[in-house]
C-alpha cells in the first residue's frame, strides 16, 4: 500500500533514516526540517500520514499536528518522541499514535501502514457520508 507521507524532524539524521525506511517500501515521502517548512507543505500538498517529532526548534510537534488537522482533518497524524510518557496525552488530542525513539524498522513500517490505513478509512467514510447527504437532499434515500 503506497501513500504520501510527510516526515517532520529537525534532527537531520532521524529525518533521513525515516525517509529512507519509508521510501524503500514504496511510500512517497516528503521531509521537512522545521514547522515553517512543514506548514508550507501541509497547506499545498495532500498526505496520507504526517509524522512529526515532539520537539522542533520553531514550534511544538503537537502544535504542528493541530495545524495539520485544521488543513487536512482526514489525514492521520503521529508523533515521534523520546518520551514514552507523552503517548496517552497526545492520543487524546487526535493524534493516532506515538512512536517512541528509538524505534525499529518494523515499528516504523507498522506505524506507517496503520496511519495510511486510518486516513484511507477516514476519506472513504467522508465520501460515503457526503454521497448519502447529496442523495437525501435529492430525495433519493434508496441505495443505488
Amino acid at each position: 500500500m503506497a501513500g504520501r507521507i510527510l516526515v517532520i524532524d529537525d534532527e537531520p539524521s532521524v529525518r533521513r533514516v525515516v525517509e529512507r525506511m519509508l521510501t524503500r517500501v514504496g511510500y512517497d515521502v516528503e521531509a521537512a526540517s522545521s514547522a515553517a517548512e512543514a506548514k508550507e507543505r501541509i497547506e499545498t500538498q495532500r498526505f496520507e500520514l504526517i509524522l512529526c517529532d515532539l520537539h522542533l526548534t520553531d514550534m511544538s510537534g503537537p502544535d504542528v499536528l493541530e495545524l495539520a488537522r485544521a488543513h487536512q482533518p482526514d489525514t492521520a497524524r503521529m508523533l515521534i518522541t523520546g518520551d514514552p510518557l507523552v503517548g496517552s496525552a497526545v492520543e487524546a488530542a487526535g493524534i493516532v499514535r506515538c512512536l517512541s525513539k528509538p524505534f525499529t524498522v518494523v515499528e516504523m513500517m507498522e506505524a506507517a501502514k496503520f496511519g495510511v490505513e486510518v486516513t484511507l478509512k477516514n476519506r472513504q467514510q467522508s465520501t460515503s457520508s457526503a454521497l448519502h447527504l447529496v442523495r437525501s437532499e435529492a430525495g433519493q434515500d434508496e441505495p443505488v
